[in-house]
Protein backbone atom coordinates (compact mmCIF):
# COMPACT_ATOMS: atom_id res chain seq x y z
CA UNK A 1 0.00 0.00 0.00
CA UNK A 2 2.79 2.09 0.76
CA UNK A 3 3.20 4.92 -1.92
CA UNK A 4 0.65 4.01 -4.09
CA UNK A 5 -2.83 5.00 -4.40
CA UNK A 6 -5.61 2.88 -4.18
CA UNK A 7 -8.96 3.08 -5.91
CA UNK A 8 -11.83 3.34 -3.61
CA UNK A 9 -14.54 1.61 -3.62
CA UNK A 10 -17.29 3.92 -2.03
CA UNK A 11 -19.40 6.00 -4.38
CA UNK A 12 -19.00 8.52 -6.58
CA UNK A 13 -21.16 11.17 -7.36
CA UNK A 14 -23.49 12.80 -4.80
CA UNK A 15 -23.97 9.78 -3.11
CA UNK A 16 -20.80 9.77 -1.87
CA UNK A 17 -18.50 12.79 -3.39
CA UNK A 18 -18.06 14.17 -0.06
CA UNK A 19 -15.18 12.61 1.74
CA UNK A 20 -11.24 12.59 2.51
CA UNK A 21 -8.43 9.86 2.20
CA UNK A 22 -6.63 10.11 5.10
CA UNK A 23 -2.98 8.33 5.05
CA UNK A 24 -1.05 6.99 8.30
CA UNK A 25 1.20 4.69 9.62
CA UNK A 26 -0.92 2.13 10.21
CA UNK A 27 -3.00 2.71 6.47
CA UNK A 28 -5.31 4.77 5.00
CA UNK A 29 -9.03 5.37 5.33
CA UNK A 30 -11.39 6.74 2.72
CA UNK A 31 -14.19 8.30 4.42
CA UNK A 32 -17.55 10.04 2.21
CA UNK A 33 -20.66 11.20 3.69
CA UNK A 34 -22.21 7.27 3.21
CA UNK A 35 -19.45 5.07 4.34
CA UNK A 36 -15.96 4.48 5.45
CA UNK A 37 -13.12 2.17 4.42
CA UNK A 38 -9.74 1.15 6.62
CA UNK A 39 -7.26 -0.93 5.09
CA UNK A 40 -4.17 -1.48 6.63
CA UNK A 41 -0.68 -1.20 4.76
CA UNK A 42 0.38 -4.40 4.50
CA UNK A 43 -2.96 -5.31 2.59
CA UNK A 44 -4.52 -6.69 5.54
CA UNK A 45 -6.89 -5.68 7.83
CA UNK A 46 -9.59 -4.42 6.07
CA UNK A 47 -12.89 -2.76 8.10
CA UNK A 48 -15.99 -0.67 6.36
CA UNK A 49 -19.05 0.78 6.65
CA UNK A 50 -22.09 2.23 5.56
CA UNK A 51 -25.22 4.08 6.21
CA UNK A 52 -27.11 0.39 6.35
CA UNK A 53 -27.50 0.19 10.03
CA UNK A 54 -28.25 4.47 10.22
CA UNK A 55 -31.11 3.70 7.40
CA UNK A 56 -32.34 0.19 9.54
CA UNK A 57 -32.17 2.19 12.80
CA UNK A 58 -33.89 4.97 11.12
CA UNK A 59 -36.04 3.58 8.75
CA UNK A 60 -37.87 6.86 7.15
CA UNK A 61 -34.54 8.17 6.37
CA UNK A 62 -34.75 5.26 3.25
CA UNK A 63 -37.75 7.86 1.75
CA UNK A 64 -35.60 10.65 1.46
CA UNK A 65 -33.89 11.89 -1.80
CA UNK A 66 -30.14 10.62 -1.67
CA UNK A 67 -28.59 13.86 -0.81
CA UNK A 68 -30.61 14.19 1.98
CA UNK A 69 -30.32 10.50 2.85
CA UNK A 70 -26.83 11.23 3.53
CA UNK A 71 -26.94 14.42 4.89
CA UNK A 72 -29.72 13.54 7.73
CA UNK A 73 -27.42 10.78 9.31
CA UNK A 74 -24.23 13.16 9.33
CA UNK A 75 -26.45 16.29 11.00
CA UNK A 76 -28.72 14.23 14.01
CA UNK A 77 -25.45 13.72 16.04
CA UNK A 78 -25.03 17.51 15.97
CA UNK A 79 -28.49 18.14 16.84
CA UNK A 80 -28.83 15.48 19.35
CA UNK A 81 -25.97 17.46 21.44
CA UNK A 82 -27.64 21.29 20.71
CA UNK A 83 -30.43 19.54 22.68
CA UNK A 84 -28.38 18.57 25.75
CA UNK A 85 -26.39 21.46 25.95
CA UNK A 86 -29.28 23.71 26.16
CA UNK A 87 -31.04 20.95 28.68
CA UNK A 88 -27.78 21.45 30.29
CA UNK A 89 -27.10 24.96 30.25
CA UNK A 90 -23.65 24.09 28.65
CA UNK A 91 -21.99 24.39 25.00
CA UNK A 92 -22.31 22.03 22.27
CA UNK A 93 -19.52 20.80 20.26
CA UNK A 94 -20.41 22.65 17.45
CA UNK A 95 -21.20 26.34 18.78
CA UNK A 96 -21.81 28.85 17.02
CA UNK A 97 -18.22 30.60 16.91
CA UNK A 98 -16.88 27.12 15.42
CA UNK A 99 -19.70 27.55 12.68
CA UNK A 100 -18.59 30.90 12.23
CA UNK A 101 -14.62 30.36 12.02
CA UNK A 102 -14.91 27.19 9.52
CA UNK A 103 -17.43 29.29 7.23
CA UNK A 104 -14.96 32.23 7.38
CA UNK A 105 -12.02 30.27 6.14
CA UNK A 106 -14.28 28.57 3.61
CA UNK A 107 -15.05 32.07 2.48
CA UNK A 108 -11.98 33.51 2.46
CA UNK A 109 -10.62 30.46 0.44
CA UNK A 110 -12.98 31.24 -2.23
CA UNK A 111 -12.32 34.59 -2.12
CA UNK A 112 -8.33 34.27 -2.40
CA UNK A 113 -9.50 31.80 -5.59
CA UNK A 114 -11.69 34.30 -7.66
CA UNK A 115 -9.17 36.98 -6.74
CA UNK A 116 -6.12 34.87 -7.70
CA UNK A 117 -3.96 35.67 -4.74
CA UNK A 118 -3.71 35.15 -0.92
CA UNK A 119 -5.83 37.03 1.42
CA UNK A 120 -4.19 38.09 4.89
CA UNK A 121 -6.52 38.65 8.10
CA UNK A 122 -6.78 40.40 10.63
CA UNK A 123 -9.37 38.30 12.78
CA UNK A 124 -9.21 41.02 15.62
CA UNK A 125 -10.48 43.25 13.06
CA UNK A 126 -12.28 40.83 11.28
CA UNK A 127 -11.04 42.37 7.81
CA UNK A 128 -8.79 41.33 5.30
CA UNK A 129 -5.26 43.21 5.25
CA UNK A 130 -4.84 45.47 2.54
CA UNK A 131 -6.56 43.93 -0.04
CA UNK A 132 -10.01 46.31 -0.26
CA UNK A 133 -10.86 44.08 -3.71
CA UNK A 134 -11.21 40.96 -0.84
CA UNK A 135 -12.40 42.89 1.44
CA UNK A 136 -15.62 44.46 -0.97
CA UNK A 137 -16.25 40.61 -1.80
CA UNK A 138 -17.09 40.04 2.12
CA UNK A 139 -20.79 42.42 2.28
CA UNK A 140 -23.15 41.21 -0.32
CA UNK A 141 -26.17 43.59 -1.12
CA UNK A 142 -29.09 42.90 0.79
CA UNK A 143 -32.45 42.62 -1.19
CA UNK A 144 -34.40 46.03 -0.51
CA UNK A 145 -35.38 47.44 2.01
CA UNK A 146 -32.57 45.47 4.14
CA UNK A 147 -29.32 46.95 4.54
CA UNK A 148 -25.81 45.13 5.61
CA UNK A 149 -24.97 46.63 8.62
CA UNK A 150 -21.89 47.64 7.58
CA UNK A 151 -22.74 49.46 4.40
CA UNK A 152 -25.67 50.95 6.31
CA UNK A 153 -24.72 55.09 6.56
CA UNK A 154 -23.50 55.68 10.25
Amino acid sequence: MKGRARRSKLPEGPAGGWGARLYGDKGMLTLSSVAYEFETNEGGTHLSGNLDAEIAKFPNDAKLLPMDRQLVPLTRPNMRDFIAAIEAHKKPVADIEEGYISTSSIILANIAMDIGRPVRWDGDKQSVIGDDEAEKRLIRPYRAPWIHPAAAPA
